[in-house]
């Protein structure tokens, strides 16, 4: 079973609960707030779960704190112009209330106009109110209800359960957005192909290689504690250790004080790095290539089935290189300029890391962890293929020849 969280209203999670085959694969678990800001405060008491479903925007991105702290896949209930159409066919033939009555709070106004342009004539818009993580119920609430209370509007469409309910207090006529069966469960399915993924790449066979920096360095001790930690055993040969577990298990380890600790005593006497694949005999090539990455015994590298390499670790948890060429750009980026698909991969990163700023050959160097000349010679090479180009020139505190200011010129994403 793929058991799924639900963070939402008590009518969302009951609602979501129903539509639910009984037959199917996924177990749902309610966790039930009064106000949506209280999602962030409902992650730590999770209970163990495959992956986490918001009933909307405005709880997953108040929670997005918590969420980097996890390792498993979290969606939300998008707001999209099937929503918004259903609720104002709604209210047009049901409630028959024009458009210029109605004030509405929404996440994102842009699907309210692709809604009234394909209606293919002129409308009047309603009242909107664009609602963000950071405002209070009390706002979207005051909105509505001055609308209502001037006599501009009839009723209130609200995206928030808090402020349906607030709104009914103040008796200012309103209604809740509709959200379509078929949204909620094609989110469904959307948290459970990733949660399925997640499941597959932790399951991968994984293999951490400990070599000794010398004949008198003995590492088996912190290798055998290693192999507990990972829930897995250790095996000794001629040139050092090896333990054998799986990806999952390290992910969840190499965060934790314990793993730090035993890793501190372990770097003074061996080089570690770990590989994982499909098999023991992959996994272990995995990891003699980054063992071969690693330049300095107190950080180390893990290279999964994927060709991903996280790390230097433990400090860059998140930082992932790919090792081989994946995507149409990288290829084409590798076969032009001749670079690796390590080296253009991290070039992507950096760009995506400056944010479309402009940069020179001594930002890209400390990025990358090369030495200048090594940094020049790559941008030599991308922007002979039109992949960098001088953008400016900056003059430094010291005298000399001022630096050449340089800007990326392909797709990041």
């Amino acid at each position: 079973m793929i058991i799924i969280a639900m963070i939402g209203s008590k009518e969302f999670c009951e609602r979501t609960v129903r539509l639910l085959d009984p037959n199917s694969d996924i177990s749902l678990v309610s966790y039930i707030y009064e106000h949506p800001k209280e999602a962030k405060s409902i992650i730590p008491t999770l209970t163990p779960c495959d992956a986490i479903l918001f009933s909307g925007s405005l709880p997953y991105h108040v929670s997005l704190d918590e969420l980097e702290k996890l390792q498993i896949p979290a969606v939300y209930l998008k707001q999209n112009e099937t929503a918004i159409a259903m609720t104002l066919l709604y209210l047009s033939t049901t409630k028959q209330v024009q458009l210029e009555a109605i004030s509405i709070d929404i996440r994102e106004p842009i699907h309210m106009t692709h809604v009234l342009n394909d209606l293919g004539q002129t409308v009047t818009m309603p009242y909107i109110l664009p609602i963000h993580p950071q405002d209070s119920i009390e706002t979207i609430t005051d909105f509505h209800r001055s609308l209502y209370r001037d006599g501009k509007t009839v009723m209130a469409v609200t995206s928030i359960h808090a402020v349906y309910e607030r709104l009914a207090e103040l008796q200012v006529p309103a209604m809740k957005m509709i959200d379509p069966e078929s949204n909620i469960l094609q989110t469904l399915e959307e948290a459970k192909q990733k949660a399925l993924f997640v499941r597959s790449k932790s399951s991968q066979v994984a293999v951490g290689l400990i070599r000794p920096m010398s004949p008198l360095d003995s590492p088996l001790e912190e290798a055998s504690e290693l192999a507990s930690l990972l829930h897995g055993h250790v095996t000794t040969s001629a040139n050092g250790h090896s333990v054998f577990t799986t990806l999952g298990n390290i992910d969840k380890v190499v965060a934790t004080p314990l793993f730090q600790k035993l890793f501190q005593r372990l770097s003074s006497k061996a080089h570690m790095a770990f590989g994982a694949g499909e098999s023991t005999i992959e996994a272990t090539q995995h990891a003699e290539q980054a063992l071969s990455l690693s330049r300095r015994p107190d950080e180390f590298y893990v290279l999964d089935g994927s060709k991903q390499l996280r790390g230097p670790l433990p400090d860059h948890l998140d930082d992932r290189i790919d090792m081989q060429v994946q995507n149409p750009i990288m290829q084409e980026l590798a076969e032009k300029t001749k670079l690796s698909p390590a080296n253009i991969s991290k070039v992507m990163q950096f760009g995506k890391f400056r944010n479309a700023k402009q940069f020179s050959a001594n930002d890209l160097a400390l990025y990358m962890n090369v030495t200048r000349r090594t940094a020049e010679r790559t941008i030599k090479k991308m922007s002979e293929c039109g992949y960098i180009r001088i953008a400016g020139e900056e003059m430094t505190y010291k005298q000399g020849r001022p630096r050449a200011l340089y800007e990326l010129n392909f797709p990041l994403w």
